[in-house]
């Protein structure tokens, strides 16, 4: 998946990828690397969908096979790990 800008998340880290604010779908990163002014991320799962830039619209190739038109934005939500029994919080 390329994505505008800099956005370099570490292999393992899971993403998001809001669908025009209708549909959200995760996706685990194994690498990410510049690629000109964008970031490439591999992803450990298939997308799932095809997306056409000009339209700014993805179509699902899974059923549903439903598309969404609009804004399409990848988002990285930290998570803080709390370890139980130690009373440390990891983050």
């Amino acid at each position: 998946v390329l994505v505008e800008g800099k956005f370099l998340p570490p292999k393992g880290t899971v993403v998001t990828v809001d669908h025009a604010d209708k549909r959200v779908s995760p996706y685990t990163v194994t690498a990410s690397s510049r690629e000109g002014g964008n970031s490439r991320l591999v992803l450990a799962e298939d997308p799932g969908f095809t997306w056409d830039a000009a339209t700014k619209t993805s179509r699902f190739v899974f059923l549903p096979t439903t598309s969404y038109t609009g804004e399409h934005v990848v988002r990285l939500k930290p998570v803080r790990h709390w370890t139980r029994g130690r009373g440390a919080n990891t983050g």
